[in-house]
């Protein structure tokens, strides 16, 4: 349980980066969830030609990891989200529930002594995915492992019944009104597909022409 793979027995894995998009914000834009517009300032992540896209500041920088993680950074790698995205397998496919997304969150979670003492987790349906949410504190080394910094790691797991996501934020306390706000555009912005792939980016709402 709380495994994201493409088949049983996989690790977690990116399936494929369709394109980074930049948003210029023209009032052409469509929105992804809500009526929310996209900025001049931010980028649309797509994975999987469509399968999982959320928005980011468009100054943050983009790194595929050798373990099949995907790691995003602002400019002075304060903040980082790491992502996990995969294609549910048939034995795990099905309609989506708050006790199966509670279940992986903590699994995920299980090994980390600071969940142990304080941890906020809630759980909610939106947009038909289910979302876990958790946040914890912690301390962390400087840049240069010196001195331990009070800092927030922030937890979501969303899924339907195609896909999952685990996603990771950690921020030091002191950025937490600049890191707050991206979290949450994140969060309202994440989109999982209906399994019908794009057939090229510029069939993307952002990039499509208005009628």
């Amino acid at each position: 349980m709380g495994r994201v793979s493409a088949q049983d027995g996989e690790e977690p894995r990116i399936i494929s980066l369709l394109k980074l998009l930049d948003c210029l914000g023209k009032g052409r834009l469509q929105s992804v969830v809500g009526g929310v517009a996209v900025a001049q300032e931010e980028k649309i992540l797509v994975l999987d030609r469509g399968s999982l896209e959320f928005i980011y500041p468009g100054d943050w920088s983009v790194h595929p990891e050798p373990t099949g993680c995907l790691t995003l950074c602002n400019p002075t790698q304060d903040c980082r989200l790491d992502v996990l995205f995969g294609r549910l397998s048939r034995a795990q496919s099905g309609e989506p529930s708050l006790v199966l997304v509670d279940e992986v969150l903590r699994h995920f979670l299980e090994e980390v002594p600071e969940t142990k003492q304080e941890m906020v987790l809630n759980t909610e349906v939106e947009n038909n995915c289910s979302l876990a949410h958790a946040h914890y504190t912690y301390g962390s080394r400087d840049t240069e492992g010196r001195q331990k910094q009070p800092s927030h790691a922030r937890w979501l797991v969303a899924r339907n019944h195609l896909f999952q996501t685990v996603l990771s934020f950690r921020h030091r306390s002191e950025d937490t009104p600049a890191a707050v706000p991206v979290w949450q555009r994140i969060i309202e912005t994440l989109h999982l597909g209906d399994g019908i792939p794009l057939s090229s980016p510029e069939d993307h709402w952002s990039l499509r022409k208005p009628n």
